[in-house]
């Protein structure tokens, strides 16, 4: 039964999120949280990550999301919906005017799932983000997803993580790149797309102006697709956070990124976790860091930078004043390693956050907190009140820039 407590505060219009993560819904009690939120004007998230709801209580949801005006964020990932709840869902959206949020990850939607839920997008236009990650689409759902991308202009987020990407399909998310003018973070981790597959998507990524999120976790693109992507990266000026995770670009492709860096003035993170960088890759950080005050986020983590790799990194942080987070979780720097490091954060002020420091606990705290004070008082929002016999009282805002970094680190 689901608690009363959280049936009250649903009720009195005091709950704003809820999770009913791994929970297996009776249809009555989907009936009687259908009923309430029917009048509930205060929710706006719902998860029902990983249950057994069944088609009966997905149909009674999706009736609500017919009436309701406030749901925002919906996560139906891993709960076995079948066609028949698809379809219900579908039709809900095409009326639905506040779902931007949309998650079937993890059900086995197949090509006849997801074309009938990209039809409603036709009707809809306030759907922002679908995630769609291992949700088994073959060939005619990916032609569907890619007309999607093409004429949708609401769609600004997509996960097709786990879809098997064949060269055909691959071609044609390029084509719906090159011509996309609204979607902004694509998320396609493990999509065996290889070399070729990283070549296809920075060719079209030196014509889009729209992406802001790449994300190419463990796609075996090794050094050569890396590559294609560092160029792209000298012509691209839209791309903000490039994802190439376990993706073995080695030392060859650590340096095809850093010349890439040297001139790319937009991108703000990269993530290079398990790449297989090491210490030869690690050498051409400090050209980057030298030159580069656009890159506020570097993940090393699991690159066997060892002891030689954090004294490099160290270097770079004496003179770089923009990277405000590292990582180097398992990348073997040791204690010379870290304390190489706390010397270099003497020096340091725009490091924010450090993982990967197993030593000097509290000088690396002392020294963050340091920066982190440093930056709100460079930063913050500040505003002057001045009186003149003309206009009055008159604000004059100092400085615009928001507390906190602006990329997700």
């Amino acid at each position: 039964m689901l608690p009363e407590y959280i049936l009250q505060g649903l009720k009195d219009n005091t709950v704003q999120a809820i999770v009913f993560g791994w929970n297996c819904f009776s249809q009555l009690e989907m009936n009687n949280l259908v009923d309430i939120l029917k009048t509930n004007r205060s929710l706006t998230s719902i998860r029902f990550d990983q249950n057994c709801i069944g088609t009966d209580s997905i149909r009674a949801f999706a009736e609500l999301l017919r009436v309701n005006r406030t749901l925002g964020a919906v996560y139906l990932s891993d709960v076995d919906l079948e066609l028949e709840g698809v379809r219900a869902l579908a039709d809900a959206l095409t009326v639905n005017r506040t779902v931007h949020t949309l998650d079937l990850s993890d059900n086995t939607l197949g090509d006849q799932g997801v074309v009938v839920l990209l039809d409603s997008l036709n009707d809809n236009h306030t759907l922002q983000t679908l995630n769609l990650e291992g949700t088994e689409i073959g060939t005619e759902g990916i032609r569907v997803i890619i007309k999607a991308i093409r004429n949708n202009i609401s769609l600004t987020g997509l996960d097709l993580s786990g879809v098997d990407m064949d060269t055909f399909g691959t071609c044609l998310l390029a084509e719906a790149l090159q011509v996309n003018t609204h979607l902004e973070k694509l998320y396609l981790r493990y999509n065996g797309l290889g070399c070729s597959g990283a070549t296809l998507l920075a060719s079209a990524l030196e014509v889009n102006t729209f992406l802001k999120v790449l994300d190419l976790t463990g796609n075996d693109i090794g050094s050569e697709g890396t590559y294609s992507l560092a160029e792209m990266l000298k012509i691209n000026r839209t791309l903000t956070q490039l994802i190439l995770k376990g993706n073995d670009i080695n030392s060859d492709g650590a340096r095809y990124l850093a010349d890439a860096l040297r001139v790319n003035t937009t991108l703000q993170k990269v993530d290079c976790t398990a790449s297989n960088i090491g210490v030869d890759g690690a050498q051409c950080i400090p050209k980057v860091l030298k030159v580069n005050s656009s890159l506020q986020s570097i993940d090393l983590s699991c690159n066997d930078l060892r002891l030689e790799g954090a004294q490099i990194l160290a270097n770079a942080l004496r003179v770089n004043t923009s990277l405000q987070f590292i990582n180097l979780w398992g990348s073997d720097i040791g204690y010379k390693g870290a304390q190489v490091l706390m010397d270099a954060l003497k020096q340091n002020t725009s490091i924010l956050r450090l993982n990967g420091v197993k030593y000097f606990k509290e000088e690396l705290t002392a020294y963050l907190a340091r920066n982190r004070n440093i930056y709100e008082t460079e930063c913050k929002l500040a505003c002057i009140r001045f009186f003149n016999k003309k206009d009055g009282w008159v604000d004059y805002q100092i400085l615009k820039h928001l507390v906190y970094p602006m990329v997700d680190l």
